[in-house]
């Protein structure tokens, strides 16, 4: 994000047809799950709300928030489907790239639901 999502950009010119991106960035101890897509809502959304929905997660699927900057942006400006997933409050916006952004400020807790969300889905597209 910081440099316009330069690696993302150039990335996405080597992948071939039908690629599908998940993109995980901003995973916090709590907070609501977020799906997150920009152009037309990617059927990748419904498959996450699905695997999130069996694992007892909650989990809101919608566009990126305003304002917000995230990897997925480079790859639906190339047509491929791609979503975000994150996990996090308002508490988290406003601590996400500050001098409060460290691991200090974390316990980790919100590690094993991301690993688990995060395969289930991949599981399940491929």
């Amino acid at each position: 994000e910081e440099l316009g999502l330069a690696g993302a950009r150039a990335w996405a010119l080597t992948l071939g047809p039908g690629a599908r991106i998940v993109n995980c960035d901003t995973v916090d101890d709590s907070g609501v799950w977020l799906c997150m897509h920009t152009g037309a809502r990617p059927p990748l959304s419904s498959r996450a709300e699905a695997v999130a929905r069996r694992m007892g997660l909650k989990l809101r699927a919608g566009r990126l928030i305003p304002g917000i900057l995230a990897d997925s942006v480079a790859f639906s400006d190339r047509g491929f489907e791609a979503i975000t997933m994150s996990r996090g409050s308002l508490a988290t916006l406003a601590r996400i790239h500050t001098r409060g952004d460290t691991s200090a400020s974390l316990t980790g807790s919100g590690i094993g639901d991301a690993a688990a969300l995060l395969a289930a889905l991949t599981m399940e597209l491929g």
